[in-house]
């Protein structure tokens, strides 16, 4: 578990208690609580990019000490989305051409695996990505590739990663798990090669991204043994409520290929408790996210296939943070980062304003 620093966290807390001014309040907003479910009006109070107040009783309390109000209009004010998997090198945009594409569509974070890119370029190209989508207005957070390649001795690539990569592309800023670890079989056999790799990520302290179609039973226990926490290759009936049930998080994918909201909610929408389902693009092409959208759609999906609204933006941000470990981002609440859309129609999911660390 991590956090994304806070700076100079004295500040934050005069600014909580109203002894400074702040720097923004957001005001008339109509809140979704994603912790209780509830629904209600709210101002919402942010300093040096954190939540630091959201007050609900008095409306008036605290306005005449902050630099910057917003009047919301009413707007439902919801945590910027997040994509727990993709592949910017998909999209066939540059990093900061990817930004300037998915931002409007409310996508604030997405972790990211450079494996294509890998794959031809090696552990060059993983730097490449990092550090392209480096100090853009969003973030871009990168996951090692564990496929490369991906099927050792039955093909060429321009690389070939071992635990060794993982240690040395570990030190990189912004890495945060080890991705997609599609050699599953080596997973539940214990081979040495995924063995190392996962105990070289779990040394760097990062989450290991899974990829395991259609496992089950005891195949796919041995898989979350062998330590992989997510899935994004759920297709099947059965599939996705047998994965929550081992304790997965199953990341609901809807790409410009692989479309698999439909099926994975009418897979579990029985269930009482859905925390470990988190939403993905996965593979998604320019034109598709300029003329449908990125993650607002997959949301607005979710939602179309009958997934209550507020828990559908909770798929989108604060479960993908949990997914990934980190505990202070994908909710909007005293000490989180404010990220975060106003938009009027949760259904549609089309933000009309989109925030980044409150800017």
């Amino acid at each position: 578990m991590r956090k994304i620093p806070t700076p100079n966290r004295r500040e934050l807390l005069q600014a909580a208690l109203g002894e400074i001014k702040t720097d923004l309040a957001v005001i008339n907003t109509r809140y979704l609580n994603l912790f209780t479910g509830e629904e209600y009006l709210a101002n919402v109070f942010i300093h040096k990019g954190f939540v630091v107040h959201v007050e609900k009783d008095d409306l008036n309390e605290g306005l005449n000490n902050v630099r910057q109000l917003i009047d919301a209009q009413h707007a439902y004010i919801v945590p910027g989305l997040i994509d727990a998997h993709m592949h910017v090198e998909s999209s066939m945009l540059t990093p900061r051409n990817f930004a300037e594409a998915v931002i409007p569509h409310g996508t604030t974070t997405v972790i990211t695996d450079p494996h294509e890119v890998a794959n031809v370029a090696g552990e060059e190209a993983v730097r490449y990505m990092h550090d392209a989508g480096a100090d853009l207005p969003m973030r871009q957070w990168i996951n090692i590739p564990s496929s490369v390649p991906a099927v050792p001795s039955l093909e060429e690539a321009g690389a070939v990663f071992d635990a060794s990569v993982v240690d040395r592309l570990a030190e990189l800023k912004n890495v945060i798990g080890l991705a997609e670890v599609m050699d599953y079989k080596g997973v539940e056999q214990g081979s040495d090669r995924m063995m190392d790799m996962i105990e070289a990520a779990e040394r760097n302290d990062l989450y290991i991204q899974g990829h395991v179609p259609g496992e089950s039973g005891r195949l796919l226990s041995a898989y979350l043994v062998g330590g992989p926490t997510t899935d994004h290759e759920t297709r099947a009936p059965g599939e996705a409520k047998n994965k929550l049930r081992a304790g997965m998080y199953v990341d609901a994918r809807e790409s410009s290929m692989a479309k698999n909201i439909e099926a994975i909610w009418n897979d579990v929408k029985d269930l009482p408790w859905r925390d470990r389902l988190a939403l993905c693009t996965d593979d998604r092409e320019a034109s598709d996210i300029l003329k449908t959208g990125h993650m607002n759609d997959v949301v607005r999906q979710i939602i179309k296939n009958g997934m209550p609204p507020i828990e559908a933006i909770r798929a989108g941000s604060l479960h993908v943070a949990e997914e990934v470990g980190i505990t202070n981002l994908g909710a909007i609440a005293p000490g989180y980062v404010a990220d975060f859309l106003l938009m009027h129609d949760l259904e549609a999911s089309d933000p009309e304003k989109v925030f980044l660390k409150g800017n």
